[in-house]
């Protein structure tokens, strides 16, 4: 029989997991894991996005009921929805398990479990959701069913004490396990398993900084709330990943989690490459396009400068593509994109547009300075030195261009000569804060307290917001013993 296209009326969802553990005080309680499946909840049943039907909906979250109870829930649930919908004609093709909160091990080693309100630390191996007995009545009430199950899991360090080896691979490895078959075959299938972990085996999941919700859980849904030009009309679970990775990487400047994904059952084929999840990005762009005016490239590149400046750089990635599809040759569309790309990290990407943009423009002093700016982000300095060069070869007044040299001389140590470079940069343009932002820097290493407290100040007059010349004025004052001031 042919396998049906996921939709969300023929979509069964079952939301577990806690914010609190009353009976396990090593499980920390944190609104965030209550916020965060209220978040999927509303994302879930909102009609401007996924639409799911309220009675296709199974919340268990922060329930009080017992694991041998939410067992039995979970399947009187698909039971008698399965039944109801076969007697309606909606034959239900897909069944979507999400789980926020703490994930342990009854013993060091052994089974792992998803915990809830009642799990005991004292006996959590039945008072918890093992997975073990989680993926038998998955198996056993949705086996006609394509199974997507997510974890968003934060491992409580308690419960790792005598674990030896990496715990949040072993877990993977024991959810995995739980839904595997040996067979494996190419298609679109009409059942199987596909397991999507907020984390791998070297770094924990984790609560945002403010507290207020789980980081994995966050990216993903401003990733399906969001979507992309760049995908079909729906995207699928891989889609999905690749835009959660980059909304993770905008969140925090720090390493973030990198969530995982595995197909243990691909009977009939992987489930995870099926389109599923509705892409708001390309049914606005397909609105947009049939009401508005066709644009020009230097429309999309203004677009793109725009979004850019607001710090959206995806935004901006996805206009400055569109200005390079009317015209592959845009010089400047390269290297504007570029910069996107060094902004959300993307280096080797970001360098190979620049690159793009100086073969088909090599007097391009702009695209030089980027490229230098990206190369210095990557630590390789010489390098970065040699295209600023070139930038102000090309443009003898690129203060920019000189302003970036005076900053990478200084990483260098090379401190005469970085201030040698920002004298310049501010003889062309005064008005330039960040030239006297990065003077300040250099004249403090060279304990040269007063000079440095001098170009710090320069830079808050000329920018009020440039929060690194703030700082270095407060740490100035503080080495010039005027901590009173700072």
């Amino acid at each position: 029989m042919e396998a049906k296209d996921p939709s969300p009326q023929t979509t069964l969802v079952v939301l577990l997991g806690a914010s609190e553990w009353p009976k396990f005080p090593d499980f920390q309680s944190s609104r965030a894991f209550a916020n965060s499946a209220s978040e999927l909840k509303n994302y879930l049943l909102d009609a401007s996005h996924f639409g799911l039907p309220g009675e296709n909906l199974l919340d268990l979250f922060d329930t009080d009921q017992s694991a041998d109870d939410i067992d039995e829930q979970i399947a009187k649930f698909l039971e008698q929805r399965i039944a109801d919908m076969k007697a309606s004609g909606a034959v239900p093709t897909d069944l979507l398990v999400y789980f926020v909160g703490h994930g342990g091990w009854a013993a060091a080693g052994s089974d792992y479990f998803l915990a809830i309100r009642r799990t005991r630390r004292d006996h959590p191996g039945v008072s918890a959701i093992r997975m073990e007995s989680l993926a038998y009545t998955i198996k056993e009430k949705a086996r006609r069913l394509r199974r997507i199950i997510i974890l968003d899991c934060c491992f409580a360090s308690a419960a790792l004490r005598d674990f030896m080896g990496a715990p949040a691979q072993t877990a993977i490895l024991q959810t995995v396990a739980a839904f595997e078959t040996s067979r494996k075959v190419q298609g679109v299938p009409g059942r199987g398993t596909t397991l999507l972990c907020s984390s791998g085996s070297t770094i924990p999941s984790v609560i945002s900084r403010s507290g207020d919700y789980t980081m994995f859980t966050h990216a993903l849904l401003q990733a399906l709330s969001t979507g992309s030009p760049q995908y079909e009309e729906h995207l699928s679970l891989r889609d999905v990943i690749g835009l959660t990775i980059d909304a993770l990487r905008d969140e925090s400047d720090e390493e973030v989690p990198r969530p995982q994904l595995h197909s243990p059952d691909q009977s009939e084929g992987d489930i995870a490459n099926i389109p599923f999840f509705p892409n708001p990005a390309l049914k606005a762009s397909l609105k947009a396009d049939a009401f508005a005016p066709r644009k020009t490239k230097k429309d999309w590149l203004k677009e793109g400068n725009d979004h850019y400046k607001e710090g959206k750089s995806r935004e901006a990635l996805v206009a400055y593509d569109h200005a390079l599809a009317l015209d592959p040759d845009y010089a400047q569309a390269f290297a504007r994109k570029g910069r996107a790309l060094q902004a959300l990290k993307h280096y080797d990407e970001a360098l190979a547009a620049y690159d793009h943009a100086l073969a088909l423009d090599p007097n391009y002093a702009s695209a030089y300075n980027s490229k230098g700016h990206t190369l210095h982000d990557l630590g390789r300095y010489e390098e970065a030195l040699d295209y600023y060069s070139q930038a102000i070869r090309l443009n003898p007044g690129y203060y920019g261009a000189y302003t970036n040299r005076g900053s990478t001389l200084y990483v260098l140590k090379r401190y005469e000569e970085a201030v040698e470079a920002c004298d310049r940069a501010i003889a062309i343009e005064p008005r330039f804060a960040y030239s006297y932002d990065i003077k300040g820097k250099i004249l403090q290493a060279l304990q040269r307290y007063r000079e440095a407290l001098e170009a710090y100040e320069q830079a808050i007059r000329l920018d009020p917001d440039i929060v690194s010349s703030r700082e270095g004025r407060s740490n100035t004052l503080k080495l010039l013993g005027r901590s009173k001031e700072a």
